[in-house]
């Protein structure tokens, strides 16, 4: 591990208060884990290159990379650093005082993750070099405007994290949409595949950003989607005994109850009958139970 630039190690005169000062900030290009280790202070580690992992005694191990940054508190122990063989490169600002431990009252710190996926690392980079001042002469205004400074770059942050969040529930809200219209449309026409063109003009997109789109949030295909669905309301017409597999077959539109045996095994992993088996031992040992 070697420092590839430090800004500033010092701290503020004993006889000043400290409502907020940036402690010591730098950037190092790190080979090994950082040790587990406590801080008596805050502190933001933005990763430039590279990649590895990230955990404290609150979070689990999370994964981290190039455009993530993440925050490390008071009394917390910690470790962090690339993977094992690998590298990786950071800026980082270390500060404490009674602003940021406001901060951290109010919410504004990220704790439940402690980290916050940024995209592009480059402008962070930028903005977190421009946080300390030069403080020569010592005095409340600089430390007033390096801690302005700090907090407009927490703010930005936050207003990324804010942005993530609402394209996660807007992509929820979609998913839950659209599998909300596949189960009507298998309930209504049971026999048929629903028409994939008309369940994208319903959600007013076209096919190929439709498909797009659903690959990307279900990590399949519509098609393949709408298999596992058919072979899911197979699976509950099976666990009726009355329900023959030719039945079943005809009732979800399989052409014939083989090429239904060879669709349900490719996605089950076992035949309708080896199925139907499992599901009459297992209400037999219930049975015994009871």
């Amino acid at each position: 591990m070697r420092s590839m630039k430090t800004r500033h190690s010092f701290p503020l005169p004993a006889r000043w208060s400290q409502p907020g000062h940036v402690v010591i900030s730098g950037a190092m290009h790190k080979t090994r884990i950082r040790t587990p280790r406590t801080f008596d202070y805050f502190g933001m580690v933005l990763v430039t290159q590279g990649r590895g992992w990230f955990e404290d005694a609150r979070t689990p191990r999370l994964a981290v990379g190039a455009g993530d940054v993440f925050f490390l508190f008071p009394g917390v122990r910690h470790s962090y650093g690339p993977h094992p063989g690998g590298c990786w490169d950071e800026i980082f600002l270390v500060f404490s005082g009674d602003i940021p431990r406001a901060w951290q009252k109010a919410g504004w710190l990220p704790e439940q993750p402690p980290l916050i996926p940024l995209g592009a690392a480059a402008p962070w980079v930028r903005k977190m070099e421009a946080v300390p001042g030069l403080r020569v002469p010592w005095d409340a205004g600089s430390c007033c405007e390096e801690i302005s400074r700090l907090q407009q770059l927490l703010a930005g942050m936050l207003a990324v994290r804010k942005a993530h969040q609402r394209r996660r529930d807007r992509t929820r809200d979609w998913a839950e949409e659209v599998s909300g219209l596949m189960e009507k449309l298998m309930e209504k026409q049971p026999g048929r595949t629903p028409d994939l063109d008309t369940l994208a003009a319903r959600l007013g997109m076209g096919y190929e950003a439709f498909r797009k789109r659903f690959a990307r949030v279900f990590g399949v295909s519509p098609a393949r989607h709408l298999a596992h669905l058919r072979i899911n309301r197979c699976c509950d017409l099976l666990s009726h005994p009355a329900a023959s597999n030719r039945e079943v077959a005809e009732a979800l539109g399989f052409c014939d109850e083989y090429y239904f045996s060879r669709c349900f095994k490719r996605v089950v992993g076992i035949s309708p009958g080896e199925f139907r088996r499992q599901i009459w031992r297992a209400s037999a040992e219930q049975g015994k139970a009871e």
